[in-house]
């Protein structure tokens, strides 16, 4: 079982800290236009996905931060999703 306050958030947002197997809606402050990637897998970019809609349910206060998906799959290839939402 995972410990954490990220994981603690993960299951209350999705529901179970598993990648879901459909799209992850992404929160209003992040543009489609400027997701992206970084050569991420398919399960990077669920993970990614996952990071920021987490941040966007715990800080709801955000309302533009188009930076921030392309920051979150840069740092996802040197850190692991919970250190990377932190």
């Amino acid at each position: 079982m995972l410990d954490g306050f990220y994981w603690d958030m993960v299951t209350q947002v999705f529901g179970t800290v598993e990648l879901p197997d459909k799209p992850i809606m992404l929160p209003p402050f992040v543009e489609a236009t400027h997701c992206l990637g970084y050569h991420l897998t398919r399960k990077g970019r669920a993970v990614a996905d996952r990071v920021v809609s987490v941040l966007g349910y715990a800080c709801p206060d955000i309302t533009y931060s188009p930076s921030l998906y392309p920051i979150t799959a840069a740092l996802l290839h040197f850190m692991p999703e919970e250190e990377c939402y932190h």
